[in-house]
Order: C-alpha cells, then structure tokens, then sequence
C-alpha cells in the first residue's frame, strides 16, 4: 500500500511545472505576442491571455512555440473577441506558419510586414472589418496552403503576383467582401487548387479559360458578382469538379454541352444570369446531383426527360424561366427530391400523379404557369411538405380532402386557378399553417368554423370567390394573424367583434361582400393595423372613436356603405395615413380642421356625403396630397387660397356643393394639377388669367356669376375646358370644350384615354350670341348637329353610288368599298351621338335606308317596325347578290360565244368590257360590296332589345347565309384547289402592247404633243393595265401524282369557275381575297352590334361612336399594312388606289375620335369620289387588254407603217409581221392628231383576233 501511494506522489511531483527551471524557448517573442494583445484589446477578449506569467509566450492558449526553431509557428485566437488592429510587429515572427484570427472583430487594415513571414502555410481572417488592399507582398508566401480573407471590407483587386502560391495553395476563399476587378490569368498557376470560393463580391469580366488547367479543383463557387460573357466550354476538363456555382452574375449564352464529362458534379448553380438556348439533355450523364439550380434565366423549350437519371437528387430550381411543354412523369425517381421548383414559366399539362414518389418532398411551387387538370389526391403521400404553391395556372377540380394528412404543411397557395367545391373542413387538422391563399377562384360555399384550430395562422386570403354565410367567431383564435383578405365574396351578417383579439393584425380587407351591421368598436385595440377596408358593403352606423388608436394606419376605406354621424376628430392621431376614402356615405357635420396633422396623405375622398360647413384652410398644410374630392355635399364658404401651396395636387374636384366667392389664382397655378373641377356651385368673379400648364380637365361650369375668360395656358387640342352655363364663351381655340353632366365625377387623375372620351362624349360649343345660357336645365344643344347630318347625308350618297359602281370593276375583292361603309356607319353614330345632346334625344331614324346599306330599300314585316328595313337589307342585298351573279355569267356565256364575233364591231366592244365570269365565282364581286352592310344588318336584328322571334330568326338564317360562300371559296382555294401545298393555278406575266418607235421614223413624232400622247400611252399601260394573268400550272407527272389530282378539283374548272375570287391578285396571292372580306365580317359583326347599342338607347350613341371609329381606324390600319406589305393587286393603279382610300378612310375615323365629323365627312365623301374615278378609269381602259406571255416561245412584231417610217408594235402570234400607216397608231398616236375611234377599234379586233387564236394553241402553254 506504501509503494502504491509513493507511487501516486512521484507521479504527481513529475506533473508539476519547474518554475525557474527552464525558460520559454519563445520569450524573445514576448513582445511581439504582447504588442498584439495591446493592439486587439486584449483584456476584453474571450479568455483573455495572462501577460504576467512566466512562460509567455509559451504557455498562451492559442500560440504554439517551436523549439526546433526557437519561435512561435502558430497563432489562432479565432472566436475571441479581438477587436482594433493587427499590428506590424507581427513580421518579425519569421517561422510563423499558422495565423488564424477569424471571426472577430478587427479592423484596419493588413499590415505589409506580414510579407515577411515567408513560411506561413495558413492565413485565416475571415469574418472580420479588416479594411484596404490585399498587399501584393504576401505573394513571398510561396509555401502556403489555405487562405481564408472573406467576409471582410477588403477592396481592389486581386492581386496578380499571388500567382507565386501556384506550387502550394489548395484552399482559396475570399467570398462575401467588395473585392472588384477581374480574374488574374495568372492564377492558372494554381495546379494543386481543390476549392476556389470568390462569392458575394464586386469582379467582372469572363471566367478565364485558362482555368481549366486546375486538374484537383473540387469546388469552383463565382456567384453574385458581376462576370459577363460565356461559360467556357474548356472547364470540362475539370474532371475532379464537384461543385460549380455561379448564380446571380451576368453571364449569358448557352449551357455548353461538354460540362457533362464533369461526372462527378453534385452541385450546379446558374441561377439569375443571361443563359438561353434549351437545358442540354447530356447533363443526364451526370450520376452524383445532390442540388441543381437554372432559375431565373431565358432558358426555353421543354425539360430534358433523361434528368431522371439524377437518382440522388435532393434539390432543382427550374423557375423564372421560358420553359414549355410537360412535366416529364419520369422525374418521379428522383426518390429523394425535398425541394422542386418550376414556378414561372410556360409549362403545360397537368401534374404528374407519379409524383407521389417523392414522398421526402418539403417544398413544391409550379405557380405562374399553364398547367391544366385538377390537383391529384396522391400528393397526399407527401407526409413532409411544408410549403405548397400551384397559384396562376388553369387548374381546376376540388382541393382534395385528403391533403389533411400533410402534418407540417405552413404555405398552401392555390389562388388564380378555376378551382371549385367549398374549403375542405379537414383541412383544419394543419397544426402548423402560416400562410392560406385560396383566392380568385370559383369556390362555393362557407367558410369552416374549424379552421379556427390554426393557432400559428399568419396569412388568410380567400378573395375573390362566391363563398356565402357570416364570418366564424371561432376564428377569434387567430392571435398570430397579419392579414385577414375576404374581399369580393357574398358574406352577409356582421363583423364579429371578438375579431378584436387579432393583436398583431397588419391588413384587414372584407370590402364588396353584403356585410351589414355596425363596425365594432373593439377593432380598436388592434394596435399595429395599417389597411383597413370594408368598402361596398351594407355597414351602418358612426365610425368609432376608439380606432384613434390606429397610430400606424396608412389606408382606411369605409366607402359605399351607409355610414352616418360626423367624422371623428379624434382621428387626427393618424398621423401616418396616406389614404382616406369615405365617398358614397350619409356622413353629416364638417371636415374636421384637426385633420391638419395628416402630413402624409396623399388621397383624400369624402364627396356623395351630406357634409356641410367650409373648406378647412388648415388642409393646406398637406403638401404631399394628390387627390383631393368632397363634390356631391353641400359645402359653403369659399376656395381656400392656402391650398395653393399643395405642391402634389393633381386632382380637386369640389364642384356640386355650396361654394362661393372667386377662384383663387394660386390654386389653379399648383404646379401638378391636372384636373380642376368646380362647377355646379355659386362662384363668381372672374377666371383667373393664368393656370398650371399641366391642366387637362378645367370645368367652372354652371357657376352662373363666372365672367373673363380662359387663361391662356388651356389654348390647347388636349385639354376640355367646361365653361357652359357661365357668362364666358370662349374662342375655339381655347382648348376643346365640353359640357359635362351634373352626375359626372372624377375618381382619378385622367389618362389620355380618359381625356379622349370626355371630349367624344361630352363635346359642346359656346353661342357667341348667346353666351349666358340657360341654367334651368343641364341639356344642351350642339350647334355642329346640324351640319353634321347633313354630312352624313352627303357621305351616305356618295358612299352609296361608289358602292354601286364597284360592281363594274369586280366589287368588293378590289378598292375601298368596304372602308367606306365602315366610315359611313361611323359617322352615322356620330350624328346620332350629336343628336343624343338635343331636347329631343331619341334616335327615331330608321335603320338601314342608305344605298350603301340597302341599294334595293327593301323592307320586310319581321313583328319589329324599326327593324323591317334590317331584315330588308340582310336578304335583299342576298337577293341582289345572287342576281348580279348570274347575270355575269351570263354575260361570259355571251362574251364567248361564236355568235358574238358576227355583231357589230362597237357593239362586241362594248358588251366585251363588263366584268363577267361563271358561277359560283361570278358572285364574289357584288359580294364584297355588300357584305359587311348585310352582316351589320343580321347583328342588328340578332341582338338589337326591339328584335321580335321573327326578327332574331331572320338574323339568324341570313348571317348563316352571308358567311357560307366565304367559308366555300376558303374551301375550294385554299384547300381543295392546292396540290402538296402549292395552288395548281399559276400567276403568268404579261407583256401589253406597247409603242416601238424605229430609228427612222424617230423624227416624225418630235412635236410636243406628239411626245406627250406617247408618254402618256406608257403611263397609262403601266398603270391600268394587268402586270399577270392566271394559267393552269403544268400537271406533275406520275402515277402518285395523278392520284393526289384525282383528289383536287381539276384546275381548269378552278380556272374557269372561280377565277372571280381571285383574278384580281398576282401569283402567291391568291388568298389575298380573305383579307377584305374578313375585315368586312369583323367590321360587320363590331358594327352591327354598336349600332343595335345606340338605337335601343340614345345616351349610348356616343359611347357607340367612339368604339366604332376607334374599330374602323384599327382595321383601316391593318388593311393598308397588309395592301403595302403584300402588293397584290395585278393593276397598279389598283394598288395605289386602294391604298390611298384607305388611307383617307383611317384619317376619316381618325377625325371622328377627334370630334371632327364634319372634316371627316369631307375626307370621306372624297374617299368614295376617288373610287368612283377609278372605276371609270379602269372602265375606259378595258379598251385595251390584249397582253402576251413572256413565257411564250416566240414574240411577233406587227409594223404600221408609210412611206416615211416604221413604228413596231407587240402582236400575238408567231412570226406574222405587217407593216401599215402610222395614221393607225395603236393606242392614237398620230403623225398631226389622233386617230378615229372607228379606226381604233378595227385595229383592236385585229389583235384580238390574233391573241384569241394564239391562245387557243397555246391553252397548255400558260400564256396570257
């Protein structure tokens, strides 16, 4: 036992120090350890160091001393609480290989001495305030290993002579500072480099390829900073790669599809840059992803099924990009998938079942997409989810009940989808949920009174529904909620006022329900609340003086219901509010001058109230204020000129009220006013001489004392000015004035929109002999009315006769008829708009009488007097159409009859130069012309409120009836009459006859009217006559071929029969003719029902006006785009015709908007002069149609001739010449006058004769 405890003793006498013994081998370090403790305080580290004992250095935790060398190899006081400085003393530690002070909190910056510790392997000060430069002088560090110099405020750049630690640094980390510059090249030194982690700071510039030389990299992590350019396909040598991550910079171009021999990759994060272009499907080769990352990019196309070879898979993003397609079912193997994201994008289809394999999965957000079907019940598997979100899609179904089981679920987020059924009540088993959004969607129903068992509720939205039933006072046990959303459902009953333990409520929002009852005055102890809404309700009673305890609130909106009482004083503890709206009210008593402190509001709307006294002159004091309304109240007193000082006021609209007195001047001088609204009070006095100029809306009207005149600021054709009713009338260039109805109020500062309709709508012009009007009444009369029927009259004749005369030229496939009409119809609802402002504002005129609309003035009992001549036009205009049908084909049965060539030679011309053609195509020209009139006149009868059943079935019948030819020709042109996608008819040039003068005879025609005749012989071929006819395309041979042709209608009877569709148009065009006649089945239908709007109630004549030349102009629009852009037309006078007509009837309607009619009507009735020259133009021309192919083999030239010359003309037929007098010139060129017309036509049956016989044998030849 004795040795044992003697044992014990000299064990213990081995551990004891032997004080004065041995010296520390360090302690002429002692002052270098001892200056750093100085200068990073260290008495007030953690564990601070005792300087008084006697082993320092030695014995400090934290240094190590080697006695190899006699001196300290390592310092590490990480997590010590160092603050100051590192000090310089610290280079004389030359053997120090370790110094670590990270996490603290020095400053400073780094002292260049530390370039003397060359055999410093490990440099650690991360998450510290060192400020500064990196010093180019740690570069003699050539034995270091690991540096860690992030989470700092180092700045500048990286410095290239670190490239000396090539042969030894591995780990390199300097994430999260405000490092700058670009990558050194010189780093590609670095050959041992594992991690390279440069996160979170400020470098540009591309990623250098030289880096791909780092053969041991692991981790290369670039991420939020501002590199651009491409990634470089070299890094797919970084075989050793395991994570490569470089989100949040600018880095674009395309994914390269050599980063798949990086196998071993586990993390991939390119988030938030400029990449596009598809994901590549080689990823897939990839076996380790753990976390994949390519949200918020420009990525498109479809997701690469073959990711599911991801087997360990744990995270994706693909959100915020332009992904399509499905969701691939084989991603369901990702079996260990806790995070999936694909929000934002454009895919399609519905989601998976299959996905009910990922049974880890926390969080799942496909919001912001198209996705379709309903919401699988499987998921129910996912016993793990936390956060749910498929908002904004198309999804529709039930939620499932069986969700219930999702024990952990905090965020559910289906709103914006077509979700209907009720709120499951089972859901009320979701113990952790923070965060509900069901709304905009379809469902029904009440809300469950269970749901009060979520005690951690946050958020809870359901607007936007058609849920019905009271509000739950179970939810009373909300006490963690901030936002309580149910607004836009049919709730009815009260508000419960046991609401009122919602302590931490931020927004409260039940506003267009039925909710009725008073609001409690217990909602006063809400302490934190900053929106309040219940407008549109049926909410009675005072507003309760408790809610003064609202010191944050910033919006309260209690309009549109049935208040009373008087506004509280004590409200003026609302110090921070911005919004105050009480409109639409029973409030009494006054504005409270307390209201003074709101120096932040911006909106204030107390009008339709009962309020009384004045204008409180404190409100001036509102600097920050925009919209200032209390019209609709009986206010008295006047304007107070402190609100001059309102430097944001856009809107003040206080008119309707009791005001008196003049109209401060620097009020109408606030430097933003936009609207100034005052009229229908008691004002007088002059106007003031000057206002702001960006006032667009001035209205003093009905204040019957207001004289002077306008300022002059308002001279503009943007700006209504409403001064009818006053004692001044002022010129027509003081802006466009208007009359606006008592009723007519502002909720907004106005948009150029706004400003439009208001001067459509409510246009009215001053009687300078009469410039105090009535004020017994708010009907005026606009003294344009007048005037503008009469237009319309002479717009509807000249429409009329245009449209009539169109038949001769093939009808409505060419020119502008159809534009016209559009016009007419315009400015018909503009006139009765102009008719609507009368003392007699009915629209009595019957519908339908123009020539344009009904050229037959047919009227058909259809049990509807009013519509008796729709019905008419609707059939007759059918009617017509078919009779100008068959009487075309049968005038081309005439033209090419033999019997014809015996008539006389005038008489054969004359029948010869009307437009024929065979049925059914013979019908499309008169078709055009009166279609879209018939179509407005089906609309009428279909939709008009005076329609009987006979009406509505005649609208029926004949729209069906209008629109059968159209879908037939689509049919037989487009479809039927094409062969392997190419029409079997083909579009031939041709080339007209045309004056060769021969050398000889040059000198006979050198008078001046000689050469202008001859000139105007090439002008008027140029123009008039056809560039192209159309000829059977050569048939394909072989037996497939003839198969598919047996398939087709043979494109000779196409040639024959419905060439009238399309003859009018050059090769490649020939659906052409679906562009009018679509803009006329749209423009009929649009019309159609406007005009239906305005008969059956006057005072939307206008509205109906401003549609409907906002339409035409819209169509008149496109139509010239397409005319400019496409050139169909085989006549080129043609062409430019129909574009300037349109071009004329888009500044018609254009006018119309502006509330020019009058203008408009002249522009338009020269639109309908013009088509009506050109028709009689391209009659005169037909004269002359004789062309030849230029395809053909062989041209001939025929010579009219005398003894003095020669001049050569085109012939048709091979090899025939003659030689004849130039006294029979062609197209009447004459060596002293023109020819007779008698000669004329002898010489035009000549050359018919010639082509008609050259075209029967070249019927296969294509020619002309």
């Amino acid at each position: 036992m004795v040795c044992i405890v003697l044992q014990w003793l000299l064990v213990l006498l081995m551990e004891v120090p032997h004080f004065g013994t041995a010296a520390c081998v360090c302690s002429e370090r002692a002052s270098i350890v001892q200056s750093l403790y100085a200068a990073t305080n260290g008495a007030s580290w953690i564990r601070p160091w005792d300087m008084s004992s006697a082993d320092v250095p030695c014995g400090l935790e934290g240094v190590t001393c080697d006695a190899a060398v006699n001196d300290i190899t390592k310092i590490e006081v990480a997590y010590r609480g160092l603050t100051g400085t590192l000090p310089d003393e610290l280079g004389g530690l030359a053997m120090l290989e370790i110094l670590t002070v990270a996490s603290n909190a020095l400053s400073g910056s780094l002292p260049d001495s530390l370039g003397q510790c060359k055999y410093l392997r490990r440099f650690d000060i991360y998450n510290n305030s060192l400020s500064g430069t990196l010093p180019a002088v740690f570069s003699a560090w050539t034995m270091l290993s690991f540096v860690s110099i992030g989470t700092n405020l180092l700045t500048g750049s990286l410095p290239k002579e670190y490239s000396a630690w090539g042969g030894s640094i591995i780990e390199f980390y300097c994430d999260k500072g405000s490092l700058s510059g670009s990558l050194p090249t010189e780093y590609q030194a670095f050959v041992k480099l594992s991690i390279f982690r440069i996160a979170s700071n400020s470098f540009s510039g591309t990623l250098p390829a030289s880096y791909s030389g780092w053969s041991s990299l692991v981790e290369f992590s670039v991420g939020s900073n501002e590199f651009t350019g491409t990634l470089p396909p070299e890094y797919s040598a970084l075989s050793s790669l395991t994570t490569f991550d470089f989100p949040n910079n600018n880095i674009e171009g395309t994914l390269p599809p050599e980063y798949s021999a990086c196998s071993s990759m586990t993390v991939f994060g390119c988030s938030n840059n400029l990449l596009e272009g598809t994901l590549p499907p080689e990823y897939s080769r990839w076996s380790l992803p753990v976390l994949v990352d390519f949200g918020g990019n420009q990525f498109v196309g479809t997701l690469p099924p073959a990711y599911s070879n991801w087997k360990l898979l744990q995270s994706i993003s693909l959100a915020d990009n332009k992904l399509d397609g499905g969701l691939p079912l084989s991603y369901s193997s990702w079996a260990s998938l806790y995070l999936f994201w694909a929000f934002d994008n454009n895919i399609t289809g519905t989601l998976p079942v299959e996905y009910e394999l990922w049974t880890k999965l926390q969080r799942f957000r496909v919001n912001d997409n198209q996705l379709q079907g309903t919401l699988p019940a499987e998921y129910s598997a996912w016993m793990s989810v936390t956060e749910f979100d498929c908002s904004n899609n198309l999804l529709t179904g039930t939620l499932p009940p069986s969700y219930s089981a999702w024990s952990s679920v905090s965020l559910v987020n289906v709103s914006a989808n077509t979700l209907t059924g009720s709120l499951p009540a089972q859901y009320s088993a979701w113990a952790n949920l923070a965060h509900i959004y069901v709304a905009y969607n379809h469902f029904t129903g009440s809300l469950p009174r269970e749901y009060g068992n979520w005690s951690q509720l946050n958020d809870f939205d359901c607007s936007v529904n058609s849920l019905v039933g009271t509000l739950p006072t179970e939810y009373s046990k909300w006490t963690k909620l901030w936002n309580f959303l149910i607004s836009r459902n049919m709730f009815i009953g009260t508000l419960p006022g046991e609401y009122s333990a919602w302590r931490l409520l931020d927004t409260f929002e039940c506003f267009n329900n039925s909710l009725s009852g008073t609001l409690p005055p217990a909602y006063g102890m809400w302490p934190q609340l900053r929106k309040f809404n219940v407008r549109d309700n049926f909410i009675a009673g005072t507003l309760p003086p408790l809610y003064q305890n609202w010191s944050a609130l910033k919006f309260f909106d209690g309009s549109n219901n049935q208040l009373t009482g008087s506004i509280p004083r004590e409200f003026q503890s609302w110090t921070t509010i911005s919004t105050l709206r009480l409109s639409l009210n029973r409030f009494t008593g006054v504005l409270p001058p307390e209201f003074s402190s709101w120096v932040s509001l911006t909106d204030f709307r107390a009008h339709q109230n009962n309020l009384t006294g004045s204008l409180p002159p404190q409100y001036g004091a509102w600097t920050s204020v925009v919209n200032i309304l209390c019209n609709a109240n009986s206010i008295s007193g006047t304007i107070p000129s402190s609100y001059g000082g309102m430097q944001s006021l856009k809107l003040f609209d206080a008119s309707s009220n009791l005001l008196t007195g003049t109209i401060p001047q620097n009020v109408v001088l606030c430097p933003q006013l936009q609207i100034f609204s005052v009229g229908y009070n008691g004002l007088d006095g002059v106007i003031p001489p000057r206002s702001s100029p960006t006032i667009r809306v001035f209205s003093v009207q009905y204040n019957k004392l207001i004289a002077g005149s306008v300022p002059p600021q308002l001279f503009s054709a943007g700006i209504a000015v409403a001064v009818c009713g006053t004692l001044v009338c002022p010129a027509s260039s003081s802006g466009i004035q208007v009359c606006l109805p008592q009723d007519y109020y502002f909720s907004r500062t106005q948009t150029f929109g706004d400003i439009l309709l208001i001067l459509t709508l409510y246009r009215w012009r001053c009687d300078a002999q009469d410039s105090t009007l009535s004020q017994s009444t708010t009907l005026y009369v606009d003294s344009a009315s007048t005037s503008t029927e009469s237009s319309t009259r002479m717009v509807s004749g000249s429409v009329g006769v245009a449209t009539l005369s169109s038949i001769l030229r093939g009808g409505g496939n060419g020119g502008n008829v159809a534009s016209l009409q559009r016009s007419a119809s315009v400015l018909r609802l503009a006139s009765w708009c102009d008719a609507s402002r009368t003392l007699n504002a009915d629209n009595n005129e019957q519908l339908f009488t123009d020539v344009s609309d009904n050229p037959l003035g047919l009227s058909l009992p259809v049990q509807s007097v009013p519509l008796a001549t729709a019905a008419g036009a609707a059939v007759g205009n059918a009617l017509l159409v078919l009779v100008i049908g068959i009487a075309q084909h049968g005038l081309h049965v005439v033209q090419h009859h033999t019997a014809v060539m015996v008539l006389p030679l005038p008489l054969r011309s004359f029948i010869e130069q009307f437009p024929s053609s065979m049925l059914p195509g013979s019908l499309s020209g008169s078709y055009g012309s009166f279609m879209q009139p018939s179509l407005e006149a089906c609309l009428v009868l279909l939709v008009s409120s005076q329609k009987s059943t006979a009406a509505w079935a005649c609208g029926a019948v004949m729209i069906f009836v209008w629109l059968v030819f159209p879908a037939y020709c689509v049919y037989v042109i487009l479809y039927a009459g094409r062969l392997r996608r190419t029409f079997v008819l083909k579009g031939v040039r041709c080339e007209h006859a045309i004056l060769h003068l021969s050398s000889r005879n040059h000198t006979a025609l050198r008078s001046r009217s000689k050469q202008y005749f001859y000139s105007l012989s090439h002008i008027q071929t140029y123009l008039m006559n056809a560039t192209s006819k159309w000829a059977v395309r050569p048939a394909t041979t072989g037996t497939a071929a003839q198969r598919r042709e047996k398939q087709r209608i043979a494109p000779k009877q196409l040639l024959e029969r419905m060439e009238g569709a399309f003859e009018g148009y050059v090769d490649r065009r020939e659906w052409f003719f679906m562009v009018p006649w679509g803009l006329s089945i749209l423009g009929g239908v649009v019309l159609g029902a406007l005009t239906a709007m305005a008969s059956d109630d006057a005072s939307a004549a206008c509205r109906a006006s401003l549609w409907a030349a906002g339409v035409a102009l819209l169509l008149g629009v496109a139509e010239v785009v397409l005319c400019v852009l496409l050139c169909p037309f085989t006549v080129r006078l043609e062409l430019v015709a129909t574009v300037t007509g349109l071009s004329l009837g888009v500044v018609g309607n254009a006018l119309v908007l502006g509330g020019e009619d009058d203008v408009a009507g002249g522009v338009v009735s020269a639109a309908a002069v013009l088509e009506l020259a050109i028709t009689v133009l391209l009659l005169l021309n037909g004269f002359d149609r004789s062309c030849t192919s230029e395809r053909s083999p062989e041209n001939m030239t025929s010579e009219l001739a005398d003894g003095n010359g020669v001049i050569t003309i085109a012939a048709h037929h091979p090899q025939q010449q003659r030689r004849i007098s130039d006294n029979a010139l062609l197209l009447g060129v004459a060596r002293t006058s023109l020819v007779t017309t008698q000669q004329h036509l002898r010489l035009s049956e000549i050359v018919r004769v010639i082509c008609d016989a050259h075209a029967v044998e070249t019927v296969d030849t294509n020619s002309c």
